[in-house]
């Protein structure tokens, strides 16, 4: 079975240079330069993965994320953001809060990416489906913040100081 990612992202080199380094993994790539496009994509694609620029013309990707989620799809989202006219901290925030799985400040290295999106698809394809409302009511009560804790993840997402994104 191939995977398919999506990626929705304005800047033209880095599309370019996340498209190719997927295709060398073996994973079948579709591209958008903005949400809008993306979100077309995402309904007749279904990806198994969506990774998305936040700052974008059209749809940005906070838009996106939400569209996706609204479609009732399981597939993961990491967010990227190298800022814009807020703190790229503010847009990483929203984006977790929307629904993105992971979030990723640029610059980053790819082979963080490539790791991020296979660890997401991989959890993906073994998630055990949902069978009992108890298990989501458990969860929701007096459990906050149960749900993504303790993600491996957690610790490589830092600004350039060190000084980690809250996800509150």
């Amino acid at each position: 079975m191939s995977r398919k990612v999506l990626i929705v992202e304005d800047e033209p080199e880095l599309l370019t240079l996340m498209a190719d380094s997927f295709r060398r993994a073996d994973i079948e790539v579709y591209t958008a330069r903005n949400g809008e496009v993306g979100l077309e994509l995402f309904r007749t694609v279904g990806p198994d993965l969506v990774i998305t620029d936040i700052v974008m013309p059209a749809k940005e990707g906070v838009s996106l994320i939400m569209d996706i989620k609204k479609t009732g799809s399981d597939a993961p989202v990491i967010a990227i953001s190298g800022g814009g006219t807020r703190s790229c901290k503010d847009y990483l925030r929203w984006a977790k809060e929307l629904g993105a799985a992971l979030v990723l400040q640029k610059p980053f290295r790819m082979s963080i990416l490539l790791m991020m999106a296979r660890f997401l698809m991989e959890k993906a394809a073994h998630a055990a489906p949902v069978t009992s409302i108890p298990a989501l009511v458990a969860v929701g009560a007096g459990q906050a913040g149960a749900i993504g804790a303790g993600d491996p993840f957690d610790d490589l997402f830092e600004e350039p100081l060190g000084s980690p994104i809250s996800t509150l």
